[in-house]
């Protein structure tokens, strides 16, 4: 979870305390805590069954399944968003992208506004 802000971090603890609270298993602050350290410290699925099984009983393998998930999707998320150059990259992109059609844009009127006539250098003399 290296790298994820306050913000999300609260979010997942809220995620895991309503998902607790939805299977009957919610006791207390420290359980959804508990989860979470579990999470920073990156521990397997089979790590937290073991763990948690004291605590969920027969939801266990339910409840982790669904927080792996839930982090499966968020790190799917976070590398495709943050991976090599991701959102700036993307931002960057979309900016000259626009900055492109703006100029072909203005381009397009300027040659509306002046018809450049062809010179018939026969003429001359």
């Amino acid at each position: 979870m290296e790298g994820i802000g306050a913000e999300v971090t609260q979010k997942i603890r809220s995620a895991i305390k309503a998902k607790l609270m939805e299977i009957g298993v919610y006791v207390d602050e420290e359980l959804p805590d508990y989860v979470m350290v579990m999470v920073v410290n990156k521990r397997s699925k089979a790590d937290m069954d073991d763990e948690l099984q004291l605590f969920l009983g027969k939801h266990t393998s339910l409840f982790t399944s669904w927080l792996h998930q839930v982090l499966q999707k968020l790190q799917e998320v976070t590398v495709a968003n943050l991976g090599p150059g991701g959102i700036k990259r993307k931002l960057s992109e979309d900016y000259k992208k626009k900055k492109k059609s703006k100029q072909d844009h203005e381009k397009k009127e300027i040659k509306k506004k002046i018809k450049i006539e062809p010179v018939d250098d026969e003429n001359k003399e």
